[in-house]
């Protein structure tokens, strides 16, 4: 799919931030690139529109909302690890379960809405465990290259 950073090497989304009546913070997310699909096994049309809660298992979507919401709040960079865990919507495989990564998460405003870019720097682990794990798989080699 096209969109802001499709060429970008790692995953990459946009989420926009708006406030629920009750004045909460809402994060929805506006794109992924295909290597988010690809890493996910989420499609870009399963998860734009949508919260990570509708996506992931409560716990991460709250440590990412969290996240979400410091960047919000500092109105800048902010560089976390996070666990992943597996999707509750996907149609693919997400070899990347039980992995440590670290995610880069920029604060963004274009007239007057707010929101987060974030993407996925290179898993913290070795070649040789990623590659274990990507044995078969045939989507990217444990440098994060596509195949």
């Amino acid at each position: 799919c096209g969109g802001p950073c499709p060429a970008m090497p790692y995953p990459a989304w946009v989420k926009v931030a708006s406030r629920d009546p009750d004045g909460r913070l809402v994060f929805a997310m506006v794109y992924v690139n295909r290597h988010y699909e690809r890493w996910f096994g989420i499609e870009h049309e399963d998860y734009v529109g949508r919260t990570d809660f509708d996506v992931w298992p409560n716990d991460i979507a709250q440590s990412y909302y969290q996240h979400d919401a410091a960047v919000i709040a500092a109105k800048a960079h902010h560089r976390v690890s996070e666990p992943i865990a597996e999707p509750i919507v996907r149609r693919g495989e997400c070899p990347y379960v039980g992995l440590t990564l670290e995610f880069e998460k920029f604060y963004v405003t274009k007239d007057g809405v707010e929101g987060v870019v974030g993407l996925i720097r290179p898993p913290l682990v070795s070649a040789e465990s990623l590659r274990g794990r990507m044995e078969g798989s045939g989507s990217m080699d444990a440098g994060g290259a596509t195949a």
